[in-house]
């Protein structure tokens, strides 16, 4: 009779040899005649294990450690059973005996490492990472994969797992699934040409791996090379045609390339692949929203929201789509949520602050907009708008928001190399090349009005124009300044870079951004330093940029020895306001208050204009003539609850019945539908800290005196600006005591307003704001001037 040991070594051969049931026949028989033999019990729960018979390879095993605790191997196929049966916390605990009892146990350790990179223990991870490199031919390709793709999810451990893959990669080359593995770790790593150098490594070993061929095509979009990357996803469809994946990708090129149709045609095969996915069905929504069709956005994103409640992607592009459909508290509610949901997510944050701030939450809004920096401080237009929202806002210190300003400058990378010298002709009399870096050039573009007089009126002589536009939606006005224009470059779809060496080629002597931070405009330009002298123009404060020169402004908006900080030299005009009067202007009609001894006071500017502390001083004024009302206009923002509520909200807490504001809901107008609206109009009252421009103008256009109470800032002093270059210095209040003083004086005078009324126009029409050609020489001495000293100061250096 043979003995145990021989009775083991019997079976094990059976087991090894494939013969399951006469191998488990003679485990059992050897475990009936010795209940305690502990190599029985184990290598029967090995056989357990592989047959699938999992829950009795845990009791086989478990007690064959319990009989022998001191035997590694008994510990570390423990740890497999239970690592296989989702126990990965007692596998661990397990492989951490083995590797106790067998220090040099690497597979041991490559596997508890893997687990303790997955639970956050770094420093025990790349401990035992160091182990596993110390012998990693020892290791299961396995096991050293499993552990290298852990610790890549680590912050800090990235280059343990790409030393373990090449260990990997040098023992089986021709693994296009190692290649792979590498090429995500380094993109983790941010190292993208690295990334795609192993990516196509793997397709070089399986040119059949067709996710390989859509991760390297996502790199490519991340690069901006569109075209390459849809290649290389049209490869991956044509590998696998059942996957949707790629075509969602091929359907989001084409509508980042302007290819709606193309786009269209992709996603609808993705989505009827996958019926219902969420992705191909959001990425058509966005299309649908960039294509204006914003219905029938709104009714796949609801679909979509119906399906998946809690989706903050989902419920951002929806709340997109009600603010397209000026449902301003709809989409409130839903960032409001999402930023719950999502409080990491930056474009909600973004969305959320740019929507409040338009509501007249200013305070609120720029709040919003500064956090959402911390998620997307590379985003030169988020900079913009927390630039722009910080403006509204009363009692900001100089200082910070100076500070806020400059940080637009850091969210540029620095320049790889410094700029080339300028090639530019250093001669101070010669005909000067003038470019203007715009988005603004549209009909009720404020900007466009303001330039048209100075386009119109140039000294042609003297000074060549390029204008480089970036119009989205061009329209007559645009026409209007490309015939005035020496030359026109349509810079939209280009890249900063590429337009910045094309006005370098232009030989452009000074560049002129305007307005920088609003609308579609482009700091960035201005920050690769394209032409030697780059000077700001119609911006509401500083541009931040150390770049830019020059900032053109007036001795009232920007008085010598103020407070506000710049980090461009101003240049000060005798005024700075130019426009034409409207050509579809209506003649100003009578005094309203004469009808039915009702004042009315009116103010057409942007709700976000209107502060808290606007809303004090007029509530003031309100409570201290009776029978005065309070009129608001701005396009259709008051058809907003909560935009009307916090302004009833305001004069009922000033003791002023809400019934006497009326809001105005009204659409976008023609400009002589809105201008004809200041028929109904007495007295203009301006806003602070952000006063009107435009709309002051335009008051005065219709014979409507303006009142204003200028601060500290240039985006406070544009109304004083124009009313005291028509002389109206008694409409400038200094305090608010004598804002309110004005306005009573005013209002208690029919016969004075009546007379405005009836000479504003013409005193407009024959001030320097309606004086083109004045303005125009003016700017074009300054322009003169500052190349005189740029000519001067370069002669000075080389000599």
């Amino acid at each position: 009779m043979a003995s145990i040991g021989e009775a083991l070594v019997m079976a094990l051969d059976l087991h090894q040899a494939g013969r399951v049931g006469e191998a488990r026949l003679l485990y059992q028989r050897i475990l009936d005649a010795d209940p305690e033999q502990a190599d029985a019990h184990h290598l029967l729960g090995v056989l357990c294990g592989m047959t699938g018979d999992v829950a009795g390879a845990r009791r086989r095993i478990a007690r064959a450690v319990a009989l022998a605790p001191a035997r590694p191997d008994f510990h570390g196929n423990m740890a497999n059973i239970l690592r296989a049966d989702a126990d990965k916390d007692g596998a661990g605990r397990h492989d951490a005996h083995s590797l106790t009892l067998q220090p040099g146990n690497v597979e041991a350790a490559s596997r508890l490492g893997a687990l303790r990179a997955a639970q956050g223990a770094a420093a025990e991870a790349r401990e035992l990472a160091c182990l596993v490199l110390s012998n990693s031919a020892a290791v299961s390709l396995e096991a050293l994969t499993g552990l290298a793709l852990a610790l890549s999810r680590v912050d800090g451990l990235e280059d343990q797992a790409v030393a373990l893959l090449e260990r990997a990669a040098e023992r089986d080359p021709t693994s296009a699934l190692v290649q792979a593995n590498l090429a995500l770790v380094r993109q983790r790593q941010g190292r993208a040409a690295q990334a795609a150098d192993h990516f196509r490594q793997a397709l070089d070993r399986d040119p059949q791996f067709a996710l390989v061929w859509g991760a390297l095509g996502q790199i490519r979009v991340d690069s901006g090379c569109l075209a390459e990357a849809a290649a290389l996803f049209q490869r991956q469809a044509a590998l696998r045609p059942d996957d949707p994946s790629p075509y969602r990708r091929l359907g989001d090129i084409a509508r980042r390339q302007g290819q709606s149709g193309v786009a269209e045609r992709a996603l609808l095969w993705a989505e009827a692949l996958e019926p219902g996915d969420r992705d191909s069905g959001l990425t058509l929504a966005v299309l649908l929203l960039a294509r204006k069709e914003v219905a029938a956005a709104e009714q796949r994103l609801t679909a979509l929201a119906r399906r998946a409640p809690d989706d903050p992607v989902i419920l951002y592009n929806l709340a997109q789509a009600l603010i397209e459909q000026s449902d301003r508290d709809g989409a409130l509610a839903l960032l409001r949520r999402v930023v719950a949901l999502a409080p990491d997510l930056g474009d909600p944050l973004h969305s959320l602050g740019a929507l409040v701030t338009g509501l007249g939450f200013a305070r609120l809004g720029s709040a919003w907009l500064e956090r959402a920096l911390r998620f997307g401080a590379d985003r030169a237009n988020w900079h913009r708008a927390a630039m722009l929202s910080i403006l509204y806002v009363p009692g900001v210190d100089a200082e910070r928001r100076f500070a806020l300003h400059r940080r637009l400058e850091a969210a540029f990378p620095p320049l790889a190399v410094p700029p080339l010298p300028f090639a530019n002709r250093l001669d101070p009399d010669r005909r000067l090349r003038i470019g203007y870096l715009t988005s603004d050039l549209r009909a009720f573009q404020p900007i466009g009005r303001n330039l048209l007089p100075l386009f119109e009126n140039r000294d042609r002589d003297g000074f060549e124009v390029i204008v480089y536009a970036h119009v989205l939606e061009p329209d007559a006005t645009t026409e209007r300044f490309r015939v005035l224009s020496d030359g026109w470059r349509d810079i939209t779809g280009q890249d900063d870079s590429t337009v910045a060496a094309r006005m370098r080629a232009d030989g452009v002597d000074i560049l002129v951004p305007l307005g920088i931070r609003f609308d579609n405009n482009r700091p960035h330009i201005c920050h690769l330093r394209p032409a030697p002298v780059q000077i700001s123009l119609h911006d509401a404060a500083t541009s931040g940029l150390s770049a830019i020169d020059y900032l053109i402004t007036d001795r009232t908006m920007t008085p010598r020895h103020g407070a506000e900080r710049f980090t461009e030299r101003p240049l000060r005009l005798p005024s700075f306001y130019v426009a034409a009067i409207p050509a579809a202007a209506p003649p100003p009609g009578p005094l309203p208050m004469l009808a039915d001894g009702v004042i009315r006071f009116g103010c057409f500017n942007n709700p976000a204009k209107i502060s808290d502390e606007t809303l004090r001083l007029w509530a003031r004024l309100m409570a201290r003539i009776p029978q005065a009302r309070l009129v608001l206009k701005y396009l259709d923002s008051y058809r907003s609850d909560l935009c009307v509520g916090r302004i009833r909200a305001a004069l009922s807490a000033g003791g002023v019945d809400p019934s006497r504001l009326w809001a105005d809901p009204a659409e976008a107008e023609r400009p002589a539908t809105h201008l004809a609206r200041y028929s109904g109009i007495d007295i203009a009252l301006d806003p602070f800290p952000f006063c009107g421009s435009t709309t002051t103008f335009e008051a005065l256009v219709m014979g409507v005196p303006v009142i204003t109470l200028p601060g500290d800032t240039m985006v406070s002093r544009w109304s004083a600006s124009m009313l005291r270059a028509l002389r109206l210095d008694g409409l400038v209040a200094s305090c608010e005591d004598e804002y309110v003083t004005i306005a009573e004086a005013l209002a208690s005078d029919p016969a004075r307003l009546s007379d405005l009324r009836a000479t504003l126009r013409d005193r407009l029409t024959a001030s320097p704001l309606c004086d083109g050609r004045r303005r125009a020489r003016q700017v074009e001495r300054l322009y003169r001037t500052v190349w005189r000293r740029f000519c001067h100061e370069r002669a000075q250096a080389g000599a």
